[in-house]
């Protein structure tokens, strides 16, 4: 089961993921800014991550791979090579919490 807070901050993950696709657009500092959001975005997911233990339950482990999907959805394709990086070089971790799905 996850916890209640988990719901609040696909939420915000959601939100702030969602300005990526406007920022991306634009030339200059607005790509800047977008990536700038992109590793707030990531580091929420880091979090997540971080927080899953051996002893942790199935909500707790899968927590990470829902914000990873929204994450990804809400990416324009242009910065989905930075999740892609983060996903890759966390392999192992993501890898323990897709376990839990039968």
């Amino acid at each position: 089961m996850s916890k209640k807070g988990d719901f609040q901050v696909r939420k915000q993950l959601r939100e702030r993921a969602a300005g990526l696709r406007g920022a991306a657009k634009e030339e200059g500092s607005y790509v800047v800014a977008a990536t700038a959001v992109l590793s707030e975005c990531v580091g929420v997911v880091d979090e997540a991550l971080g927080a899953v233990r051996t002893s942790s339950s199935a909500g707790e482990k899968v927590f990470p791979l829902h914000l990873l999907g929204d994450l990804l959805d809400h990416t324009p394709l242009a910065l989905c090579p930075a999740v892609v990086d983060y996903i890759e070089s966390h392999e192992a971790a993501l890898r323990r919490c897709l376990d839990v799905i039968p």
